[in-house]
Order: C-alpha cells, then sequence, then structure tokens
C-alpha cells in the first residue's frame, strides 16, 4: 500500500511537470535559446592621459609630500634631494593607474544626508 505523502509528492511533481511543458508550449519558457544576458560595462575608474597631466602629488601620512612636476619642454621634477624622473617613469605610473578596475557601482542616496 502507498502512503499518503507518497502520493502528495507525486501529485506535486506532476503539476510541476504539466506547468513546465504548459509554460513551454506557450513559448514563455525555452532553456535551449535563451541567450545570456550581456555583462554591465563599467565603467573606468580612472583614465589619465600623460599628454594631459601636469603634475602628480604623492602624499604620505609622517611624511614629505612627493610632488612631481612637468616641465615645459616635457621633462619632469621631481621634489625629492637627489631623486630623478623621466618621462617613461610617468607613463608607467599613469598605466598603472589606469588599470585599477571597476569593479562595483555604488549608488549613493543624498537625501536625508546630514549636511
Amino acid at each position: 500500500m502507498i502512503k499518503k505523502s507518497t502520493w502528495i509528492v507525486l501529485a506535486i511533481m506532476v503539476v510541476m511537470v504539466g506547468g513546465y511543458i504548459l509554460l513551454q508550449q506557450n513559448d514563455r519558457i525555452d532553456f535551449l535559446t535563451a541567450e545570456e544576458p550581456a555583462p554591465t560595462e563599467m565603467p573606468d575608474f580612472v583614465s589619465l592621459d600623460g599628454t594631459t597631466v601636469d603634475s602628480i602629488l604623492f602624499s604620505r601620512p609622517g611624511a614629505e609630500d612627493v610632488i612631481l612636476t612637468k616641465q615645459s619642454d616635457d621633462a619632469w621634477n621631481i621634489n625629492v634631494p637627489g631623486g630623478s624622473i623621466t618621462a617613461g617613469n610617468i607613463e608607467e605610473i599613469l598605466s598603472e593607474f589606469n588599470a585599477i578596475k571597476t569593479t562595483v557601482l555604488l549608488s549613493v542616496d543624498v537625501e536625508g544626508a546630514a549636511t
């Protein structure tokens, strides 16, 4: 003799299979031809170009700021005594900043924010 709980599970399974068939016949569900959703494009975190940057400031707590400044002849100066920097070094620094990728976009709700 089949238990009552077995009949209930069998009835639920029949309803689910029938619902699946009904949805598939009405083209409301199709697992075989469903398109993969396109991922949302993330914006660049920062986009710096060596031709438009005139100075770079590195600040550290408890230490003197390091300032890189561009001269009129496209050479670069550094405020560290005895230090030298080239345009290639600047391009390397900027490419490292440009390599930072955005992974999450946060929605900031300013309504109700303390002013």
